[in-house]
């Protein structure tokens, strides 16, 4: 809903879930490939990490020649019971 909101095509999402063994921590890793013009790509990603699970985007990769083709991860950290 973020990306179609902010005018942003996700061709890729893939998700991990991450064997943490402490009580708190990142527990899902997300993989996204999407493309999208900056401004629109900029605020999408603001979405993602203003959202309401605890979240990170980290491993940024952008390229452009017309639009920015981004692919970053976001981890989603829980506690573990």
């Amino acid at each position: 809903l973020k990306a179609r909101k902010n005018n942003v095509n996700i061709s890729l999402i893939s998700n991990k879930f991450v064997d943490n063994k402490e009580s708190f921590g990142h527990v899902l890793e997300i993989g996204v490939d999407c493309e999208g013009n900056y401004k629109n790509m900029i605020r999408f990603m603001n979405e993602i990490e203003e959202s309401e699970l605890v979240v990170d985007i980290y491993n940024i990769q952008l390229e452009s020649d017309k639009n920015i083709k981004a692919h970053f991860k976001v981890s989603v950290w829980g506690i573990n019971y």
